[in-house]
């Protein structure tokens, strides 16, 4: 096979080794909020590669993050020596008067001393220069809402505003014309179309089509085909692959795509032809793949639904006549039979909604549950995601996988549902047991041991299982708008359609070879990878600062918390009210001293253990440093 790349040229980057002398360690390092770190070394196949601890006051001039050079001590302790290379490009945090400031990022937990002009009380972003840090920017006061959401963006380097000359690219795009609609497979007026998505969305990247045809079903995922649009070497796809994936605040969105592409020329709407990228995927009766066809397509959606309005409609407490309310009904029984298939984790997670007052600040919060066209939507995306992946491998095409590997250790989640009473061995099957837990009530706490053990998902092309899915192919390849790398794939799909002449059919097959590695889209796949945990750990900074700032305004009220963790000096507790966490310590809980007992914390007269749900209160609480300390509400 003729191996096309539809790639950006990029400069590679050196590697460096973990010792750089018999005395010394090279590592980075990492900062705990209670002021100790550890050094975790360069290099994994080293002799002394165990993490160390670094007690208070051994960090030196280190701060999270940091490349260092440090001492081994006794007992896997390390002493920082010197900082090797600084891990943040910048920092936001209060400037406090006198050269001293105040880093917002809570593993930071130390005042620095910094150059440059502010006044006390100002936002600011500093830079490390070569003797230290220096003011780079002054943002606004300390506290305003938007003032710190501006903080995490910069500091992540987020940046809202869209150049002149992408602008300028993005005016000069029209709507498609003949000439475009030529070599498509035109579905305009053979299949009825719908889009569900969010009541508030705008952007509609994906539609569905599903057909019954005898004892068969033929599935349609259809995705706006932005590479039409976004072109390799143009200040649109260079600014595109900057930002790597939109960014989604509580009250705002940052898109990686200017708004006459997401919101108009790449948005499926109701009643307009649109340019996509087709999987049609054949089930027999029980929902076990046929044939699989890829096509560039033309469409045209009959109707838009707010997942709301699906919903009742799947579950007939609302009514749909004629073939669209059939199609819908159709999609939720395919749906369910696709499900049953599929051996994946489903971890639950409690998911909240704020309410916003015309300042910006939380007036409240609800809890958003989980609908029946979520889970269908969901279904058929994976479903998508994951056929364009075994194309690419069975076409032996280097793309980038979206890659999550197996955990070297899942023991911590075996002890913790031995600790629940919900199995007494690790023999068996790890979802099933998963699942009892859930029944039982104990979803955060299963939750929480899982996402300790499982490493992040990442972008590449030399592995393309996921593990928690149980998918031996995984690519993203339906949200194109909103994430570079199904832009790539969608690139290297045209590519493959357009050198085989047209529309690919590929029927299911168990050997598939292996991955095509590629050292470009290697380097994409990092810089994408980097892009999404900057913007995944903005979300969920700004969420956390919104959430505590709403607690902090209703002041000592009484909630529900379960006991995820147990250690020696409290209790972790998930707040699901809140879709957030906070901290029980041993200080603050009646009948002390206290010891850790397995699972349990015990003391003179009270236990407390693993799954166990308290009421509590809010002890001690800092919106800036995301801490939250809690106490017994009858304490």
């Amino acid at each position: 096979m003729n191996q096309k790349k539809q790639s950006r040229k990029r400069k590679k980057s050196s590697s460096s080794t973990s010792r750089s002398s018999s005395k010394e360690l090279r590592g980075i390092y990492s900062g705990h909020p209670r002021g100790f770190g550890f050094l975790v070394p360069s290099d994994a196949s080293d002799a002394d590669a165990a993490d160390r601890f670094v007690p208070p006051g051994h960090e030196g001039d280190a701060i999270d993050g940091d490349t260092v050079l440090a001492r081994p001590g006794e007992n896997k302790t390390a002493r920082v020596v010197r900082v090797v290379s600084r891990g943040r490009a910048l920092l936001a945090g209060t400037y406090l008067g006198q050269g001293a400031f105040s880093p917002d990022a809570h593993r930071i937990p130390k005042t620095l001393d910094v150059d440059g002009d502010a006044r006390k009380g100002d936002k600011v972003l500093v830079a490390p220069t070569k003797s230290g840090f220096r003011v780079r920017r002054v943002l606004g006061r300390s506290g305003a809402p938007d003032v710190e959401d501006e903080a995490v963006l910069a500091e992540l380097e987020i940046t809202p505003n869209v150049s002149k000359a992408v602008l300028a690219e993005t005016e000069k795009l029209r709507a498609p014309g003949r000439a475009d609609l030529r070599q498509r497979l035109d579905l305009r007026d053979t299949t009825t179309v719908v889009t569900i998505d969010p009541i508030t969305s705008r952007d509609f990247d994906d539609a569905i089509s599903l057909e019954r045809r005898g004892r068969e079903w033929e599935l349609g995922v259809h995705i706006a085909d932005v590479s039409h649009y976004v072109r390799p070497g143009t200040a649109l796809d260079d600014d595109a692959y900057r930002r790597g994936t939109s960014v989604y605040l509580p009250n705002r969105v940052i898109p990686m795509l200017p708004e006459k592409l997401s919101n108009d020329l790449c948005s499926l709407r109701e009643g307009v032809e649109r340019l996509a990228m087709s999987v049609l995927m054949r089930f027999d009766a029980k929902g076990e793949l046929l044939e699989t066809k890829f096509a560039e397509s033309v469409i045209r959606s009959d109707r838009r639904f707010s997942y709301e309005r699906a919903s009742r409609v799947m579950d007939r407490s609302a009514r749909e006549r004629g073939r669209v309310g059939s199609l819908l009904l159709d999609m939720k029984k395919l749906a369910a039979l696709l499900r049953r298939g599929r051996p994946s984790l489903d971890l639950p997670r409690s998911e909240v909604e704020f309410v916003y007052d015309g300042r910006g600040d939380v007036v409240d919060v609800h809890d958003i549950e989980a609908d029946v066209a979520h889970g269908v939507i969901e279904e058929f995306m994976l479903a998508a995601n994951r056929e364009v992946a075994r194309l690419m491998l069975s076409r032996e095409m280097p793309a980038l996988f979206r890659h999550h590997p197996r955990p070297d250790d899942l023991s911590g989640v075996w002890r913790t549902l031995k600790d629940l009473e919900i199995t007494k061995s690790s023999r068996g099957r790890l979802d099933t047991a998963i699942h009892r837990a859930v029944e039982k009530g104990f979803g955060p706490t299963v939750t929480s041991a899982m996402l300790r053990c499982l490493p992040r998902a990442s972008y590449t092309t030399r592995d393309s299982s996921h593990y928690s899915l149980g998918f031996d192919a995984y690519t993203h390849f339906t949200s194109p708008i909103r994430r570079y790398a199904d832009l790539t794939v969608h690139r290297q799909l045209r590519a493959l359609l357009r050198e085989e002449g047209g529309p690919i059919r590929m029927r299911p097959d168990d050997r598939l070879p292996d991955p095509v590695e590629d050292d470009e889209f290697e380097e994409e796949g990092a810089h994408v990878t980097a892009r999404a945990i900057a913007a995944d750990g903005a979300e969920k900074r700004i969420r956390r600062r919104r959430v505590l700032e709403f607690l902090m305004r209703l002041g000592g009220v009484p909630t529900d918390g379960q006991v995820t963790g147990v250690v020696e000096k409290g209790l972790m507790i998930e707040l699901t009210e809140y879709g957030t966490y906070g901290f029980l310590p041993t200080e603050q809980l009646p009948g002390g001293p206290y010891r850790l007992d397995g699972a349990s914390l015990k003391g003179g007269r009270n236990s407390y253990r693993l799954g166990e749900t308290l009421t509590v209160r809010i002890h001690r609480l800092d919106p800036a440093s995301g801490q939250l300390d809690l106490a017994l509400a009858d304490g």
